[in-house]
């Protein structure tokens, strides 16, 4: 005959037992992503051919910034050596803790990567009828944090490249180039007004309050869009470069982490994966 009996009451300590096997056993697997993270972290800062460096604010040049200013920066960075060649997976840029983080390659010299953390504000500057050459520094009435300003005559800016949406180099005959290059309809606008009541004036193209070229205006130029041409390998792709350079919104300087830094840096790595702390970036 088939039987229904109670279950025999279990000790609590085989309860207790197993739940604490459980959290050691997580605990054990944390570890072992932790240090499997770190040493794979420490492996490639030791033995990669790419350099780390660190990018901090250049506080005696900007007041403030948001966490927001940093993330467009560290994304500026990242377009301006993609323009270069040696975008992903070559480098990489990422804004964390009130700074940013640069992986690069070791080949290049520290002047190199100074020319790449300028301001890179490009101004079209009206210079009437004056013509400077390129590489005079001038002054002029656009205020540009982070980017000192020439003493002497102010002269006034037009726009700046944040009205330019597309630009483009073509090789001609005898080696030399053209660039076109597009605005938006703002700068559009501005541009035709400009152009047609100052033909045989002289327009700068002007970064960080230097001029990268100076050009005369023959014609209004209606729609938006421009060719200007006659230019040398090398100088047309300064003039494009500076173009599609997105301005930098921090200031920054830079150099070198040390190994102690570095894993400082996995170790915020980690202890953020396992333990998240919500944050709030402004916009």
């Amino acid at each position: 005959m088939n039987t229904v009996a109670a279950l025999p009451p279990q000790l609590p300590g085989k309860k207790k037992n197993k739940k604490l096997i459980r959290v050691l056993v997580i605990i054990g697997v944390y570890l072992f992503v932790a240090w499997g993270v770190l040493i794979g972290f420490l492996a490639s800062f030791l033995f990669s051919s790419k350099s780390t460096i660190l990018l901090e604010p250049d506080t005696p040049k900007t007041a403030s910034y948001s966490d927001a200013n940093l993330i467009s920066t560290a994304a500026a960075l990242q377009r301006r050596w993609d323009i270069l060649g040696y975008g992903v997976p070559w480098t990489s840029f990422t804004a964390y803790d009130n700074k940013i983080i640069g992986r690069i390659p070791k080949k290049f010299s520290a002047d190199f990567i100074d020319n790449t953390l300028e301001m890179g504000v490009v101004e079209f500057v009206d210079l009437g009828n004056i013509y400077l050459p390129p590489g005079t520094k001038i002054a002029t009435d656009a205020n540009n944090a982070g980017v000192i300003r020439a003493p002497g005559r102010v002269w006034h800016t037009l726009f700046t490249n944040e009205e330019v949406i597309e630009v483009n180099m073509t090789r001609q005959e005898q080696y030399k180039y053209d660039i076109d290059f597009s605005l938006t309809e703002t700068g559009g606008a501005i541009f035709a007004e400009y152009t047609a009541e100052n033909i045989g004036s002289y327009l700068a193209i002007v970064r960080d309050k230097v001029i990268v070229s100076c050009l005369s205006i023959d014609e209004a130029i209606p729609g938006g869009s421009a060719l200007i041409s006659d230019f040398t390998e090398s100088e047309a792709k300064e003039i494009k470069s500076a173009l599609e350079t997105i301005p930098l919104q921090v200031p920054l300087k830079w150099r070198v982490i040390t190994t102690k830094e570095h894993i400082q840096i996995i170790t915020d790595f980690i202890r953020g994966i396992f333990h998240p702390t919500p944050t709030l970036l402004g916009s």
